[in-house]
Formats: C-alpha cells, structure tokens, sequence
C-alpha cells in the first residue's frame, strides 16, 4: 500500500548525508584494513560490480550486529543543513540508500527519520512503488541515483566525483561545494 505525502525530500546515504561510503568503511573498520577501499578493490569493482558486491555482502555478513549498531560515522553539516531546511519547508525527509539495510536502519534512527533500501540503479523504482507525492526534492551525490534525479522537481546534488557529468545531465540542479 502506497503512502500518501504531498512533499518528500529524499536523500542519499553514502557520500550525501555521510561523506563517507558506509559500507565500505565499515569493513574496513571492522576487518582494521583499507582493503576495500584500495586502488585493487577500486579495479575490481569497475570490471564487474557485482563480482565485487557478493564479496562485499559475504565480509559484511560476517559483522556483529552489536558493531554495526554502534558505527556512527559523522554526518556532513551542509547535508544536515539542507534536511533541516527541507523539513522546515514541510518536506518529510527519506533515507532511500544501497547500503546494508542495517547500516540505514542505523542512520535513520539518528536522525529520527524513515528509510527505504533498493538495490542500485533501481531507487526510484523502490520509492514510487511504496510513496505518492506532489512534489519530490532528491540530494544525491551518486550517478547511480539518476533515476530518482529524472523524477525529482528539485535537485541537490554533491558533485565531488563526478562533476562534469551531472553539470551536463542537470544543468538547473543546486550543487553543493565541498565542506
């Protein structure tokens, strides 16, 4: 069954609310490496994604839930400022991420808001089958989130990585600078 709610600002986890990427982190946190974020993994990763996702997935299951619980990565200001402002607006704010559901159940407790886990590339299609909307402001530094950017009325995105791409894609969305 749908929810109904007239304005919904949707933000990204990874590298949007948290400047970090939580799953890889936490893994490296975990396992005391930079395994997961090295330049192989890095390789890895871009030759077949999801190749390198299972083995993610597979280090992850390993992971005490007490250790996820308690991995509190700091949250970006700017990010926390656009929420707050959304909400002052009237938006009701979502955490729509790929990471482990854990690790968003997580975030969205600290930040007393609900969550939605998709798979990657298909956020959008998760969010329009559980929400309805009038308006949908999305926050989003990942170019996997385009889907959700094509749907959104108004866009904020953090373009550290991929600049010049978005600027082409979105050239009247908001774009946040680095902190």
């Amino acid at each position: 069954m749908k929810m109904d709610i007239p304005k919904i600002a949707v933000f990204d986890l990874d590298g949007t609310l948290w400047r970090i990427n939580s799953h890889l982190s936490i893994l490296n946190e975990y396992y005391q490496t930079h395994l997961f974020t090295s330049l192989g993994a890095k390789i890895v990763s871009k030759v077949s994604y999801h190749f390198f996702e299972k083995i993610l997935y597979r280090y992850y299951a390993e992971i005490p839930q007490e250790f996820i619980e308690n991995f509190n990565p700091p949250f970006q200001e700017s990010a926390l400022r656009i929420l707050n402002k959304s909400r002052e607006a009237g938006f009701v704010p979502l955490i729509v991420s790929n990471a482990p559901c854990e690790i968003v159940c997580q975030a969205a407790k600290r930040l007393k808001m609900d969550y939605l886990c998709a798979k990657r590339g298909k956020k959008a299609k998760e969010f329009e089958a559980n929400y309805r909307y009038n308006v949908l402001m999305v926050c989003t530094d990942n170019k996997t989130d385009c889907d959700l950017l094509n749907i959104a009325e108004i866009r904020i995105i953090y373009p550290y990585k991929n600049r010049y791409f978005f600027k082409r894609k979105y050239p009247e969305a908001y774009y946040m600078e680095d902190e």
